[in-house]
């Protein structure tokens, strides 16, 4: 069966509206056990403190499995490795066609050269806002989400 040729994005199917956003903190929960682990160290330990600024300011809410049924279209990607877990992470979710924000100061990469590769490869395939949290403030992200901006990069 033929279908009509149609080159619009489109999110996965939803049972409620659009529009909602999801922290996601990746990999934190980790004991640096890891061949080159140290080096990440000390941006791990500054990541880990703007999550909690973000965490505490958007709403306390389990972040259920299933994105889609929460009618999820943006998400705020945080966490380690910025050049591993969070890149892939962010390529996964930018084909699926969710509004991205990965703080650059709410992530850590292997390296300061690698975590600068991995956030410049988001913002330019990706399309994700990496503005750090404390020059844009959550409210910000998501009224230029909402409206198709990505806000500052």
């Amino acid at each position: 069966m033929d279908r009509p040729q149609d080159d619009t994005a489109s999110a996965p199917a939803r049972d409620q509206a659009a529009g909602r956003t999801a922290l996601l903190i990746i990999d934190m929960i980790n004991d640096l056990d890891f061949p080159d682990a140290e080096m990440m160290r000390e941006a791990a330990g500054a990541a880990a403190e703007r999550i909690a600024y973000i965490r505490d300011e958007a709403e306390r809410a389990n972040l259920p499995v299933l994105l889609p049924k929460l009618g999820v279209s943006r998400l705020i990607l945080t966490g380690m490795a910025t050049d591993i877990c969070v890149l892939f992470t962010a390529a996964d979710a930018h084909m699926r066609d969710y509004a991205l924000w990965v703080p650059e100061d709410a992530v850590a990469g292997t390296s300061r050269e690698r975590q600068r590769w991995a956030l410049e490869l988001m913002r330019q395939s990706m399309k994700a806002t990496t503005t750090a949290t404390t020059e844009m403030t959550l409210d910000h992200w998501f009224a230029a989400a909402a409206t198709g901006g990505a806000g500052p990069q």
